[in-house]
C-alpha cells in the first residue's frame, strides 16, 4: 500500500472521529494517542493530522500538544459536503 493512500486511509479514520465526536471538542491528545486510534505508522498519522489541522478540524498548539477544534454541527455538515464533492476529484 503507498504512503500516501495510507495517509489518506489514516485521514479518514481520524476525520471521522472528530466528525462524529468521538474525539469530543477542545480535547488535548497527543500525537501518540491518534497513532493507535488511526491504527497506522507514524508518518501517515502525521500527513492526517496536518491536513486535519489545515481543515481547521485540529488545532496544534506547541508545547501543549493537539487540542480537538470545537465545532458547530453547521461546521460539520460543511466538512462532509466538501469531502464528498472532493473525494471524486482526487480519485478517493
Amino acid at each position: 500500500m503507498s504512503s500516501q493512500s495510507q495517509a489518506h486511509r489514516a485521514y479518514l479514520a481520524l476525520e471521522r472521529l472528530v466528525v462524529t465526536l468521538k474525539l469530543k471538542p477542545g480535547t488535548l491528545v497527543t500525537e501518540r494517542q491518534l497513532l493507535e486510534l488511526a491504527n497506522h505508522g507514524r508518518t501517515p498519522v502525521r500527513e492526517a493530522i496536518q491536513k486535519l489541522a489545515w481543515q481547521g478540524l485540529i488545532e496544534v498548539r506547541p508545547r501543549v500538544g493537539l487540542q480537538i477544534s470545537i465545532i458547530r454541527p453547521d461546521d460539520r455538515i460543511h466538512v462532509m459536503e466538501t469531502r464528498q464533492q472532493l473525494e471524486p476529484l482526487a480519485g478517493g
